[in-house]
């Protein structure tokens, strides 16, 4: 029995808010935004590898405050003799300025320990331990090598090392605008600062600042091998996985942390000895590219492919042609939303096959030939409208999309007018979020928008009706630019840009790698690796790249949208576009891989068949051997999900000889170690929060894929020092269990308290601990890079606590730990204890791991509906249908949504405005010119109470530094009319019916 239904006969379109992104450029250019950019660009330097490098690390108490107790360092040079490499020429301990009072048993274990050790420096230098304090190590070694000898300084987790060192931290400023300034020096007038700012968990910007007649030019050159590491292969590491990661031998011998002993500072030495041999690794990997970046400036693996592309002579597409149409960078970012993920068949299991696309961003991009755009001597705008039109009506368009020339079709922004068409749509769809989701629902919207042309053509295939197409504009390559050359990646395979395409290239050398005998098994896994990131770098994340600035003063802004109308306004946030950031050919991207999966649920749902789930570039399909039907849900058989992959065959752009067969690919889960195909079963919750499982000979589900997604942010509560991820493949065999309605382990950590821990990366979480902080010295407080630990209140608790404590890596001391609330400083007590009724002054009840987990199988799939066509809720089963939409006027005009992901997913931020930004018309905007102005003469703690909001939310609001939440502003627009009202009523005016006619009143009379 099929229970398949069509969403766009559903008449009831739910009104939303709905969000697109917009591209915002400073205001000073009178020329199209991109104006001048090409003589903005600095001159790349010659690339030139650290010859003096100076490694640190640092040990500390294990109190709140992770206070210096004594480090380890090592100074290497270039070899005397002139053969290749560094060598150590010093080495020593520091040791904290006040450890022979505070500790001077463990002060005599240094003394000691240097007596009696030798250096491992290079033969014929000093060969013994020098033993430095603070002050000694920072004039004597940081000074002196790093600034005056312009010197690398490279740690793992640098930033966290530097802060011991320093002797306060305030506030840095413009460049480093957000982040830590660290003062090491007690007489500063002449000596630098070290600045630093977090851009996210794994990239750090450290610098030295300017000091009063100083070098005002040198940065420094420091080193986080952490980000590196990121860098080379896009993972997260800790030092032991870095060195496993590239061949380094190191395991760490167990210790006690924080009691200084002669085998805890052999500890410190050998995890500088190890980073200085992990240094030599990755900087030796990295020097295999041939490409024109100082190591000090790989932050992301989208620095190394932005420089591959200028390797091979290939400026960024906005340099070589400034006067590009401004309007046209605005359609494009309002046509750009990122991949698609959705749940279809919720808590309900059925049986799957798990198919993947391969290297999906890439073979789009193979597919719609956009190395022609990257390449091109300037790129065209033309219109395309009329062709546009009779593409969309043509009979056989599906049949068209499995054709290979028809992609390159596909270069194209279309204006249309949504009315119910199945649409990828950012709108407010859970009530209680604050952030807007994306969805392909029906869309009615009572205007236009733009969107690519692959979205159209997938609203057609899926919707079986054709949109109203107002224009359509599409890009051309002009030319070929002059200048392109050959680049050996990694030294080892060579690509010519002059005789093919980059990114078809870059697979298919990926896909010869993976076989090649010639390469040893390190070879072949670091080179294949590698490819896999430069291919997913440089043919999507580097054209949207777009980096937030914060700023104290507002900057003006010229924003380009949905219309072709810009508008100008200011924000306190800026966003800056990246060197190839180019949002027409990322919104292209990313559509056609929407397009991609929509020719797949098509194939699906042609043949009578469902799917479990798809996510960005894979789906589980509903599919047994014969074909049977599961909790009448129908399913295909094998043999049918076979002939939709060998359908994909024809759009294969690649090599066969390399990379046969189809671009859909059954994954390896659905067969066992014997490569026997088995029945895959699956089971999902909501959007990226499903599991994959098989089913052994007594029936009981054994695990094989589990999304993280939702879980990460939590700390592994059997350990929480235990990076490991083993924990969620136990939380979800325990609610899948439950749910099969099998007999259940309940886990032994289920009602510990679901702790997160996170860094103080920044001074707006060091003001939390202002009252915690103030009557101690630095060196007792909560620092710039210190571990903390973050508990989740219970909703219902009425304190509204929001607690923090310094980390604490014992689970047992946890409730002892000095909890202060976030939004006060006040310290407080936490408890796991349900509510009794009884008040429990300064004390909170945070969330446990249980809480976490009923929520999270409770998590709404809100983009949907249920199968009935209500509003899906937490007990929602079975079948969803898309949720049809229609947006509010206005739209809201939006920057990146993508900052700050790591703090968002911990609770670090305490609303949108701190990682969003929002682009508002002031001159149509009543927010920003009648509701502000009222609201600046009531007392803020008046509108914080009525809004429940904090204070600090209110004034940056008035200051107009952050716009309120959709839950938040019609409380406080209320609040401004009362007040406009009242007042009126008071000079004897009389009260206007109208709200707004109220606060223009009220203002103008004010004025």
């Amino acid at each position: 029995m099929s229970m398949r239904q069509d969403a766009t006969t559903d008449p009831d379109f739910e009104p939303l808010v709905v969000a697109v992104r917009a591209y915002a450029v400073p205001q000073s250019n009178t020329e199209p935004e991109t104006a001048s950019r090409a003589s903005r660009q600095k001159k790349p330097k010659k690339r030139r590898d650290p010859h003096r490098v100076l490694m640190i690390d640092t040990e500390t108490t294990v109190d709140a405050s992770q206070r210096l107790n004594f480090g380890s360092w090592r100074y290497y040079v270039d070899r005397p003799d002139g053969l290749a490499g560094a060598v150590c020429v010093e080495e020593g301990l520091l040791f904290a300025d006040d450890l022979p009072d505070r500790d001077p048993d463990g002060f005599e274990v240094l003394r000691r320990y240097v007596e009696s050790h030798r250096a491992d420096v290079f033969p014929g230098r000093s060969a013994w331990l020098r033993l430095l304090s603070r002050t000694e190590f920072v004039r004597q070694i940081l000074y002196q090598y790093a600034y005056k000898n312009r010197a690398t300084v490279v740690g793992f987790n640098l930033p966290f090392d530097l802060a011991r060192l320093a002797l306060s931290a305030s506030a840095s400023r413009r460049r480093f605008a957000g982040g830590n300034s660290l003062r090491l020096f007690e007489e500063e007038r002449y000596k630098p600062r070290i600045a630093y700012k977090a851009i996210d968990s794994r990239r750090t910007l450290i610098g030295f600042t300017s000091p009063d007649g100083g070098d005002k030019q040198f940065r420094g050159h420091f080193l986080d091998l952490r980000t590196l590491c990121f860098s080379l292969t896009d993972r997260a590491f800790t030092l032991e996985s870095a060195c496993s990661a590239f061949d380094v031998p190191y395991t760490k011998r167990s210790v006690t942390h924080g009691s200084i002993s002669e085998e805890y500072v052999t500890y410190c030495r050998e995890d500088v000895a190890a980073t200085a041999n992990l240094f030599r690794a990755a900087t030796a990997e990295f020097r295999r590219h041939p490409i024109n970046l100082q190591v000090t400036k790989a932050y992301s693996p989208a620095s190394i492919g932005k420089s591959y592309l200028s390797a091979m002579g290939v400026p960024p597409i906005l340099d070589r042609q400034p006067d590009f149409p401004a309007e046209v960078l605005g359609r494009g970012m309002a046509a750009f939303f990122g991949g698609r993920a959705e749940c279809r068949i919720r808590k309900v299991p059925v049986p799957v096959v798990y198919v993947d696309f391969l290297s999906m961003y890439p073979t789009v991009n193979v597919l719609m030939e956009t190395w022609e755009l990257v390449t091109a001597g300037r790129v065209a705008v033309e219109d395309s409208t009329e062709q546009v039109r009779r593409l969309l009506c043509a009979p056989n368009l599906l049949a068209r999309c499995f054709r290979r020339g028809f992609w390159p079709q596909l270069r194209c922004l279309v204006d249309i007018e949504p009315d119910g068409d199945i649409l990828p749509v950012r709108a407010a769809y859970d009530p209680g979020a604050v952030d807007y989701g994306i969805g392909v629902n029906p869309y009615r919207l009572g205007g236009a928008a733009w969107y690519t042309l692959a979205d159209v053509v997938a609203a057609v295939l899926l919707g079986r009706r054709v949109p109203v197409v107002r224009r359509a504009v599409t890009l051309r390559a002009v030319g070929r630019r002059k200048g392109l050359r050959p680049v050996s990646i990694r030294g080892m395979v060579e690509v010519d840009p002059r005789e093919g395409d980059f990114f078809r290239r870059v697979i298919e050398l990926r896909k010869q790698v993976d076989v090649d005998p010639s390469y040893t098994a390190a070879e072949r896994r670091r080179l294949s690796l590698f490819l896999k990131v430069l291919a997913n770098a440089a043919s999507y994340g580097i054209l949207v790249e777009f980096v937030r600035q914060e700023q104290t003063d507002p900057v003006p802004v010229v924003v380009h949208a949905d219309g072709d109308d810009p508008f100008s306004t200011s924000t306190l946030t800026p966003e800056n576009p990246g060197a190839y950031c180019f949002p027409p050919v990322a919104a292209i991207i990313t559509g056609a891989a929407r397009l991609m999966l929509a020719l797949l649920e098509r194939s699906v749902t042609d043949l009578g068949g469902h799917y479990l789930f798809c996510d960005t570039d894979s789906m589980g399909i509903v599919a047994t051997r014969a074909g049977e039907a599961h909790s009448r849900i129908d399913a295909l058989t094998f043999e049918e999900v076979d002939e939709i992959v060998g359908r994909f065959e024809v759009l294969n752009p690649y090599d066969r000889s390399v990379v046969p067969g189809s671009i859909l690919k059954i994954e390896d889960e659905n067969f066992d170690d014997q490569r026997r195909r088995r029945q895959l079963w699956g089971w999902g919750i909501s959007s990226k929060r499903y599991a994959l499982y098989v089913l052994d000979g007594n029936g009981e589900p054994d695990l094989v894929k589990v999304s993280e997604h939702g879980l990460g942010h939590l700390l592994n509560p059997r350990d929480p020092d235990d990076s490991s991820t083993t924990w969620m493949a136990e939380a979800w065999e325990f609610l899948l269990r439950r749910s099969l309605g099998l007999e259940t382990e309940i886990p032994p950590w289920l009602d510990r308290p679901a702790l997160t821990r996170v860094t103080a990366s920044g001074p707006f979480v060091l003001r939390w601990f202002a009252g915690y902080n103030r009557e101690r010295q630095y060196e007792e407080q909560i620092k710039p890079g210190n571990f903390l630990l973050l508990a989740h209140p219970d909703p219902l608790d009425p304190s509204g606590a929001l607690p923090i404590a310094p980390y604490e890596g014992d689970a047992s001391r946890w409730g002892r730990l000095p909890w202060v609330d976030r939004r006060t400083g006040n310290p407080i007590s936490v408890t796991v204890e349900p509510f009794d009724g009884n008040d429990r002054p300064g004390t909170v009840r945070v969330r446990t791991y249980r809480d976490v987990l009923v929520d999270y199988l409770g998590h709404p799939e809100a983009k949907s509906l249920a199968p009935d066509g209500t509003g899906g809720g937490s007990g929602t089963t079975g079948i969803l249908r898309r949720r049809p939409v229609e947006g509010i006027p206005p739209v809201v005009r939006i920057g990146k949504e993508g900052n700050r992901l790591d703090d968002r997913l911990s609770g670090l931020v305490s609303g949108p405005e701190e990682y969003r930004t929002e682009y508002v018309d002031v001159q149509d905007d009543v927010w920003s010119t009648l509701v502000v102005p009222v609201l600046a003469t009531i007392p803020r703690k008046t509108a914080a109470t009525y809004a429940g909001l904090h204070r600090r939310s209110v004034e940056r609001l008035l200051a107009r530094r952050s716009r309120p939440h959709r839950s938040h502003e019609p409380l406080l627009t209320e609040l401004a009319v009362h007040y406009a009202k009242e007042s009126l009523k008071l000079r004897g005016n009389s009260v206007p019916g109208d709200d707004r006619a109220a606060l223009y009143s009220y203002i103008h009379r004010s004025k």
